[in-house]
C-alpha cells in the first residue's frame, strides 16, 4: 500500500490533510498468491487533544487499480502550548520540534497495519483476529474499496 498525503487547509494551529491510498502491483511484495483476495488496512492518526487514535478500516481487493481519496479530511494539532511544533514536508513526511530545540525529528504519529486478505481465511490477518501482531482492523466497520 502507498499512502499520500496533501495539505488541504489550516485553521489556527490545526492542519488539515486528504490522504490517498494506492495498491502498488509492480512492488515485489504484491500479493499474486492464488489465495490471495487483496489487502486489509487500519489507518489511524491522534485525535486533536492527542489522547486517542481515530481509526479508519479499508478492504483493498487485489483487483483495484485505482487511488482511493479517503473522504474526509485528517485534521492534526501542529503547534502545541509546551512550544513543541509539527511540520509537514511533501517529501519527508512529517516532523516536529521540541520546545528546546529547533532540530526537525521524524514525527511517527501515522499509524497503519496492512496484511494480505486470504479467500480461505478472510477474517483472520496480522492486524485482525486472535493471534493478530497488533488487533486493530475492525471488518464490521471496514470500507471495501472498489
Amino acid at each position: 500500500m502507498q499512502i499520500r498525503y496533501g495539505l488541504v487547509k489550516t485553521e489556527g494551529t490545526t492542519s488539515f490533510f486528504q490522504i490517498q491510498f494506492r495498491v502498488n502491483q509492480e512492488d515485489e511484495i504484491f500479493c499474486t498468491d492464488p489465495d490471495c483476495d487483496g489487502y486489509v488496512l487500519a489507518f489511524s492518526y491522534p485525535s486533536a487533544d492527542g489522547n486517542t487514535s481515530i481509526y479508519s478500516h479499508y478492504i483493498f481487493p487485489n483487483s483495484f487499480t485505482g487511488i482511493y481519496t479517503k473522504p474526509d479530511l485528517m485534521p492534526l494539532e501542529m503547534s502545541f502550548s509546551d512550544g513543541s511544533k509539527r511540520y509537514f514536508d511533501k517529501e519527508k513526511g512529517f516532523s516536529y520540534t521540541t520546545p528546546n530545540s529547533d532540530e526537525q525529528r521524524r514525527a511517527e504519529i501515522i499509524y497503519c497495519c496492512v496484511d494480505n486478505r486470504l479467500k480461505s481465511n478472510p477474517t483472520t490477518t496480522r492486524c485482525s483476529g486472535p493471534r493478530a501482531y497488533r488487533n486493530v482492523f475492525d471488518p464490521s466497520k471496514a470500507i471495501t474499496v472498489q
